[in-house]
């Protein structure tokens, strides 16, 4: 596969990829009528060089690959719904598999958390890592990843119309030829305040993570599938200046393989 053909396959994934989460953030939005007038809308049915706020990565060594694959990984991806606001901080290295993302609303205060200023409403940022793969037979085939990470969050709400809210989890997704085959998320941590409230928490150490543990497909010949594993991280607050939300995630994926 050359190099053009293979970002092509990439591209079409991830759009994919933001397609599909676009109801979740709405549903998740609509859980506090504060919210309601947030509306996402994600460009990604058109070309999706369009779509500003996909950041791409592939190293030209990228080939597919099956069975067990440590870093560097086939290509990298990260995205955010540009209704919101770009993550506060990014980290993305193919080369040791290291990823991760902060997502900050608000003015955060030091204690139990980094502390800065962040984005006046809502950040929904996912990031990762993808294989490329393809069979010459039928075949059923189950993805698994080792990953590795460090959850932290931090929120506050002081006046009664505030309303604050953090989450963060880890993704497997599979795609075939652009198309979303199957898909797994599992939420590290989950976290709202109405009013006033707040509280922060942070991992002594890396945890290891195994929800979702697996992701199971089929695959045929003559199409290309990808395999992607990625984490996500969103915050959001609204209400006075006063109030804050600090969703953090940083970590590594060890390794990612598909036995078929």
């Amino acid at each position: 596969m050359t190099q053009p053909e293979l970002r092509q396959a990439a591209e079409r994934s991830i759009a994919t990829l933001i397609a599909s989460f676009e109801k979740k953030i709405e549903q998740t939005l609509a859980t506090d009528t504060s919210k309601s007038k947030v509306q996402t809308r994600v460009y990604a049915q058109g070309d999706p060089s369009n779509l500003q706020s996909i950041d791409l990565n592939i190293p030209d060594t990228a080939h597919i690959r099956t069975l067990a694959i440590v870093p560097p990984f086939d290509f990298t991806w990260s995205w955010f719904l540009p209704d919101g606001s770009p993550p506060t901080f990014q980290n993305l290295n193919n080369e040791t598999g290291e990823v991760g993302l902060i997502a900050r609303s608000g003015a955060v205060s030091g204690e139990g958390g980094i502390g800065g200023i962040g984005a006046p409403g809502f950040i929904a940022a996912h990031a990762g890592f993808g294989i490329m793969l393809s069979t010459d037979r039928e075949v059923s085939a189950t993805g698994y990843a080792s990953r590795r990470f460090v959850p932290k969050w931090h929120l506050s709400s002081i006046e009664s119309a505030d309303s604050v809210m953090v989450e963060a989890g880890t993704e497997l997704t599979v795609l075939k030829d652009g198309q979303l085959v199957n898909s797994a998320s599992g939420k590290l941590f989950s976290e709202s305040v109405h009013g006033n409230g707040g509280g922060h928490y942070e991992s002594s150490g890396y945890v290891d993570v195994t929800n979702p543990p697996s992701l199971s497909f089929a695959m045929s010949p003559g199409h290309q599938y990808t395999f992607n594993v990625g984490i996500w991280v969103f915050s959001n607050k609204s209400g006075s200046q006063h109030a804050f939300a600090e969703s953090w995630l940083s970590g590594a994926v060890l390794s990612m393989s598909v036995v078929r």
